[in-house]
């Protein structure tokens, strides 16, 4: 059963009746049921709007489902008139995302410079060994279609990770790739930092043989 994001309590600070400040928690549902009743027109009070987006800002990069840079692109929580178009943009990010590893992960992936050198390399030998089957003989083209077809499923890999290793992908896409990549390598691999090879070195001796 899956966890409503929404209904995850938060910490806020409220004003009490003697103009006091006070902690307590709610939940961003609460936060515009409160609003709807202010008004009593089931629209968000504008007013309240203003002083409380910040709450589900905060709280959607802390549960890492947004970032800075895209709450700021896309306008998250800028707009009273789009309010319950965002919360529900953050409940299906939130489910979406539930079994994606956090992006601390990212951290233990190779450096960016080495994944490209990778990718670069493995693009090279592909063409290389494409041409190469051309002008073989048809009883050998057997060997090179197993080695494009095994670069390919590693090229997919390290596209994979230096997408998640990524800044230019908003922080949900990143995760997402890091989701595939523990499910493509297995959970073994991942967790002990066992990346993909480098590339396929035992398809190159069967070929040159």
């Amino acid at each position: 059963m899956f966890l409503d994001f929404l209904a995850i309590p938060i910490l806020i600070v409220g004003i009490d009746a003697d103009g006091s400040e006070k902690l307590h928690f709610t939940t961003p549902y609460e936060l515009a049921a409160v609003s709807e009743q202010i008004t009593g027109t089931g629209h968000i009070d504008q007013s309240w709007f203003y002083s409380s987006r910040h709450v589900f800002q905060h709280w959607a990069m802390e549960w890492q489902l947004l970032e800075k840079k895209e709450i700021q692109r896309k306008k998250y929580f800028t707009n009273p008139y789009q309010f319950d178009w965002d919360l529900d943009m953050l409940r299906f990010t939130y489910l979406n995302l539930q079994d994606a590893p956090p992006i601390e992960d990212t951290y233990r992936l190779p450096p960016l410079e080495t994944i490209e050198e990778m990718i670069a390399f493995n693009n090279l030998l592909f063409d290389n060994l494409t041409f190469r089957r051309s002008i073989s003989w048809p009883k050998d083209r057997q060997n090179f279609d197993s080695a494009c077809l095994e670069i390919r499923d590693l090229l997919n890999l390290w596209h994979l990770i230096h997408a998640a290793k990524s800044n230019c992908l908003y922080i949900s896409c990143r995760r997402e790739c890091l989701r595939q990549l523990l499910k493509d390598i297995g959970p073994d691999d991942y967790y002990s930092g066992k990346w993909p090879p480098f590339t396929v070195f035992w398809r190159l001796q069967s070929i040159d043989k």
